[in-house]
């Protein structure tokens, strides 16, 4: 048994590719320029969230930065944080120490150091 093309379907596919192509450059200058307004409208809404975005991470890392300063020094009044070297002022006595290098420092210490 043949099986009829036209019954298939393949008929209303052609019959709609024909239209499309008759159609589409009439049409499509048409859709474009309703299509730009919309597309304006979208890139504003997308910079205005953004921008929301922005601000609201900013807020929220100005409010934990607050939270671990503020842990920070509950830690050092109770005695269980002591700040790193790099927390330090590095001019102060506390930072240079006067006295040989210790074992394995390749580096010599400035303090130490004779001049020639």
């Amino acid at each position: 048994m043949a099986i009829n093309p036209f019954r298939a379907g393949v008929g209303a596919a052609l019959a709609v590719g024909v239209a499309a192509a008759v159609l589409t450059p009439i049409l499509l200058p048409v859709l474009a320029r309703s299509a730009r307004p919309l597309a304006r409208q979208a890139v504003k809404t997308g910079l205005i969230i953004y921008e929301k975005g922005r601000e609201t991470l900013a807020e929220a890392e100005e409010a934990f930065d607050d939270l671990v300063a503020e842990a920070r020094v509950e830690l050092e009044q109770e005695g269980l944080f002591q700040p790193a070297l790099k927390d330090r002022d590095w001019h102060s006595q506390e930072t240079f120490q006067e006295g040989p290098n210790p074992p394995g420092d390749e580096h010599p210490n400035p303090a130490t150091q004779t001049k020639a």
